[in-house]
């Protein structure tokens, strides 16, 4: 899973609840890290906040999905 949050405070919570749920979490800080993990990596879901610096998670999104 493939975690797209940029503030730490959020990053941690997500980790915490799914990690007790056992699943494997990556985190990218911005869409540009996401799509550069996206690449290098295979992931089966992607949790993707709206407001991220450098790219927006909308225009990320529509990256991914082209």
């Amino acid at each position: 899973m493939l975690l797209v949050e940029d503030t730490k405070m959020l990053q941690q919570l997500m980790l915490a609840v799914l990690g007790n749920l056992t699943h494997k979490v990556d985190i990218a800080n911005n869409g540009v890290e996401a799509l550069n993990q996206l690449k290098s990596g295979d992931f089966d879901l992607v949790l993707m906040d709206i407001r991220v610096p450098i790219m927006d998670g909308l225009e990320a999104t529509k990256v991914i999905r082209s």
